[in-house]
């Protein structure tokens, strides 16, 4: 990074860190103030992901690199596992920033629409900042693209990552499903026999070694890709499950005392859904790659290893062993992060909305 480079990153991590600051010391009244307690929330989701990407920038940039490197492994069936690979890859980028900025738009147009125009479209700063308004309008403004920038890249990257971890498993099963064939493949080559004079399981060890060896270099690539994920990672999704719970609640909270499709109304409906579809997206992508790797563990269950070579199923016994409990990925190391993760969230949205009602009432 050059000197010009590290100053416009440091200037920009000033000013979000002083925004952060000086909206977070105001005074918030929950009864009278509760749209602005989201934007505190989004807040203090972004501001302290940020800070751990920040921090973990090095083992981003390695991860990345390791991700070039699949073409140094000797995948199955390579043109079509290169197809599969980088067909997500748009997809991704364009949903979430299409889920992100459609937020910051509406946001802002809901603020031009309704009769709010003497506060700021994001929520009050504090009384005592002697500020001029156009010039906190465009400083609120600014930095607020630049929070659900720093918000959706982290989360874009790791569902990527989740897409990739879940096609190289699936490619590695298949390789396990056809491995005794491709030994037997590979020594009526080499020794001129025809391929139906020999048994797939009389092939000898030395054959079916190389194909295993194959296979569980690969492995062992995928598990390191899925661990220093895990790594970079978790936190950001701890502060997120944290955050989550109390942005969906207040959210269902003002919809639900909201005059129904007027533009406070589209405006909340759209904060919900890109809110919550990244983190459910990146929950559901985690339990997929969990369900190849443990569909992985079962397909070298279901090799055909009756009449192989001792030293051949001694070795399916200790990749299964291994891939069993060899991705596992966490809520900050707390709790397993899959499916049921949603589920805890919406329980607690849930149980934090029905307090709200309560105390309304």
């Amino acid at each position: 990074m050059s000197r010009s480079e590290k100053v416009i990153s440091g200037v920009y991590l000033f000013a979000v860190y002083l925004y952060s600051v000086l909206y977070l010391s105001r005074k918030f009244n929950v009864e009278t103030e509760l749209e602005d307690c989201i934007y505190v929330l989004a807040i203090t989701s972004t501001v302290p992901c940020l800070t751990i990407m920040r921090i973990n920038r090095l083992k981003l940039a390695n991860l990345l690199i390791l991700l070039e490197t699949s073409t140094e492994y000797k995948i199955k069936r390579s043109g079509e596992f290169q197809s599969e690979f980088q067909r997500p890859l748009p997809v991704v980028g364009r949903l979430t920033a299409t889920l992100g900025i459609s937020g910051y738009i509406f946001g802002i147009l809901a603020w031009l629409l309704t009769d709010k125009r003497n506060g700021l479209p994001f929520g009050a700063m504090p009384v005592w900042v002697n500020h001029n308004y156009t010039s906190c309008l465009l400083f609120q403004v600014s930095i607020f693209f630049f929070l659900v920038i720093e918000y959706l890249s982290p989360e874009a990257i790791k569902m990527i990552i989740m897409l990739q971890l879940q096609t190289y498993f699936k490619y590695l099963r298949i390789s396990i499903d056809e491995l005794l064939e491709d030994s037997k493949r590979e020594f009526c080559s080499i020794n001129k026999i025809a391929s139906n004079l020999v048994s797939k399981n009389n092939v000898p060890w030395l054959y079916q070694q190389k194909q295993l060896k194959t296979i569980i270099v690969h492995h062992n690539y995928i598990i390191r890709i899925a661990s220093e994920t895990e790594e970079i990672f978790n936190k950001c999704v701890l502060v997120n499950f944290l955050n989550l719970s109390f942005i969906i609640c207040i959210l269902l909270f003002r919809i639900a005392n909201t005059s129904q499709f007027n533009v406070e109304f589209f405006k909340l409906c759209i904060y919900l859904i890109g809110g919550s579809t990244l983190f459910f997206g990146d929950c559901y992508l985690t339990q997929r790659v969990l369900t190849e790797n443990e569909a992985f563990a079962f397909s070298c269950y279901n090799v055909d290893f009756v009449g192989t070579n001792l030293p051949f199923q001694k070795s399916l016994i200790l990749i299964m062993a291994k891939a069993q409990k060899s991705v596992r990925f966490t809520v900050g190391k707390f709790a397993p992060l899959s499916i049921v993760t949603l589920v805890t969230i919406l329980r607690a949205s849930y149980s934090y909305l029905m307090l709200l009602q309560n105390r309304r009432t």
